[in-house]
């Protein structure tokens, strides 16, 4: 069980009392912290070795969950250039990345050369992960043997719903058959003779529209289909900084209480979370996609290469508030409680000899 698996655990049942005596006592915060920080998976966040590339922010799907209609407003629909992917490829691969990310805001499986851009990142990026999310209903055959055969790292496919019914309701669109089948489909070629393979995938589905007995059905449901390259994914949700309102749901405030910590505390969305748009902005935070504001726009690669973008001013200065404890004075940080979804594995200064508020 990983350490940040053992804190979820923990939250949910360690009694009040212990849990405020954590959030009361420095040292017990720190020695977490510090034990947190030593993980591969936090100290690759620390090196900022992740970009996410956006190659359409068009999408198939009307989910009521998702910030589209903000998005439409701010933003126009479109693909990003071939040429300019493999521009930032190419300048990917001088940054010696540990991880890219093929999400963006759209339907990955729209973009007109998908299966180019995937043989694309993997040659040029041979030993870089590569992550994809996809809502399932393009997951043909011809996709699932691209995006094994090329030996993509992580592919979550978001279900999202337990049924037919709940799917509908929630993405104002019945493709949940549709939805289902791709996915046995392409579960069932990823364990073919039950071999282990690069690819990992994530059938997902998102907590809070669910109800517990929901959830532990869909977890049954996908049981026999998952070993032993697949597991569930249970997703909490977010609301764009405040751009979706949930009161559909019955949820008029995301909970997003910490079991462990009494205030607020840097968040990591700037060393992985950074995203090339489709028009070539490069965003600190894949949070800022729907606006756009200038505030988190840190370059543009039509007009600079990569690497002078990613090591520029505009990311440092956001990185020095973040530890500053000043990021919430930046529109949209100051509605954002992204920082909340992750632990926190910063080590209090407690001399305060810097500006810099954490470690």
């Amino acid at each position: 069980m990983k350490y940040k698996d053992i804190l979820r655990f923990g939250s949910s049942v360690l009694p009040e009392p212990i849990k405020n005596i954590i959030k009361t006592y420095p040292p017990l915060c720190d020695v977490r912290r510090f034990l947190l920080r030593q993980e591969s998976y936090w100290q690759k966040i620390l090196r900022g070795k992740i970009l996410s590339v956006e190659l359409t922010n068009r999408c198939n799907l009307s989910c009521r969950y998702c910030p589209r209609e903000t998005m439409i407003k701010n933003r126009c629909m479109g693909d990003i250039d071939f040429d300019l992917l493999g521009r930032v490829v190419d300048q990917a691969a001088s940054l010696q990345l540990e991880t890219i990310s093929v999400v963006g805001y759209g339907e990955p499986l729209l973009y007109r050369h998908f299966l180019e851009a995937i043989r694309l990142i993997r040659n040029k990026l041979p030993k870089t992960e590569i992550l994809l999310t996809t809502n399932g209903v393009l997951l043909t055959e011809t996709f699932s043997k691209c995006i094994i055969d090329c030996q993509v790292d992580e592919i979550i496919i978001s279900v999202n719903a337990a049924s037919r019914e709940k799917y509908e309701w929630m993405n104002r669109v019945d493709r949940f058959d549709q939805v289902v089948s791709n996915t046995k489909k392409f579960l069932a070629l990823l364990n073919q003779n039950r071999e282990r393979k690069r690819t990992r995938a994530y059938v997902q589905i998102l907590k809070e529209l669910h109800s517990e007995e929901e959830i532990e059905r869909f977890r049954e449901f996908w049981s026999p289909y998952s070993a032993p390259n697949a597991s569930v994914s249970v997703k909490p949700v977010t609301d764009w900084m405040g751009s979706v309102d949930f009161g559909w749901a019955g949820l008029h405030s995301l909970d997003r209480s910490n079991a462990f910590e009494r205030e607020r505390y840097p968040c990591t969305a700037l060393y992985y979370d950074r995203v090339v748009t489709v028009g070539g902005k490069v965003l600190a935070c894949c949070m800022a996609l729907p606006t756009m504001p200038e505030g988190l726009i840190i370059g543009d690669v039509l007009k600079s290469d990569l690497k002078d973008v990613l090591e520029g001013q505009r990311l440092k200065f956001l990185k020095e508030l973040n530890l500053g404890d000043g990021l919430e004075t930046i529109y949209p940080c100051d509605r954002c409680d992204r920082w909340r979804a992750m632990p926190n594995i910063y080590i209090r200064n407690r001399i305060q000899l810097t500006r810099r508020k954490w470690f």
